[in-house]
């Protein structure tokens, strides 16, 4: 199928009530609900794992395919012809369950048995700036018209966390030293790279590299888990120190043209 059918096709619009909308927007809410509830599911099963019969690694797929989900409803709503009304707000509130507080239980869950204070501090650290990041994300244009994000995105954030979460014994020091760097650059002015924006040849790699641990991440086998959090820690800590200056690079180039 063409693309020209398939925006003929996201372009068909049908009437609920007084509103008119067309297919892309359908799409996009519903790539939204389903991120609000894999966010949701990851959130009560950290805090309550016996309530939902699950384990460390359904929490860190649902963080993922809750991110990959994020990705597509806003490709999917920009693609849309209708006018935003809740849109954005409900993408917010669906990326805060997912993003914000999945991440923060299992944060109070790893630094728990160790100590309830640093637990709860670092906890209530990583939620505060990762709301701060979503809510500057909300009304700030810059991503829209760049393709640069301000500050690091929340996703790759909440995934690193989740890589955390699917390691055995993980060092807790080297854990709480990077948590609370990479929580920190959300809150930066520095750029990062948005997925949209894929233009020198070491993007596309990483670009490629990124998707396939997502992939991974989400679909390999459970015995694979802890190397592919590993793997994700990595990245995600290279890209909270090299992301800015690779950003800088490319923007320069840009400018000069």
């Amino acid at each position: 199928m063409s693309i020209a059918k398939i925006d003929s096709f996201g372009h068909k619009t049908i009437n609920i009530g007084k509103y008119t909308i067309d297919n892309y927007a359908i799409l996009a809410n519903f790539s939204t609900v389903s991120n609000l509830i894999l966010g949701l599911y990851a959130f009560i099963a950290v805090l309550f794992p016996d309530l939902l019969y699950t384990d460390h690694y359904i929490v860190a797929r649902f963080i993922v395919l809750g991110a990959s989900f994020d990705a597509i409803d806003g490709k999917l709503a920009r693609r849309s012809n209708t006018a935003p009304r809740l849109g954005a707000q409900f993408d917010t509130a669906a990326d805060l369950f997912t993003f914000g507080l999945s991440p923060t239980a299992i944060i109070l869950t790893m630094f728990y048995p160790t100590s309830a204070v640093i637990a709860y501090l670092f906890a209530l650290v990583y939620l505060f700036f990762a709301s701060f990041r979503l809510s500057r994300f909300m009304i700030d244009p810059t991503t829209k018209s760049t393709g640069y994000f301000r500050g690091m995105p929340s996703p790759p954030a909440a995934i690193f966390i989740a890589g955390w979460y699917v390691i055995a014994d993980p060092n807790l020091v080297i854990a709480a030293v990077l948590i609370l760097f990479v929580a920190g650059t959300m809150i930066t002015n520095y750029p990062f790279t948005a997925m949209k924006s894929v233009k020198t040849k070491f993007q596309k790699i990483n670009f490629i590299f990124t998707v396939s641990i997502m992939l991974l991440f989400t679909y390999a086998p459970d015995t694979w888990m802890q190397s592919i959090g590993y793997i994700w820690i990595a990245q995600v800590t290279y890209f909270a120190i090299g992301g800015p200056f690779h950003a800088y690079l490319t923007l320069d180039v840009e400018d000069d043209s």
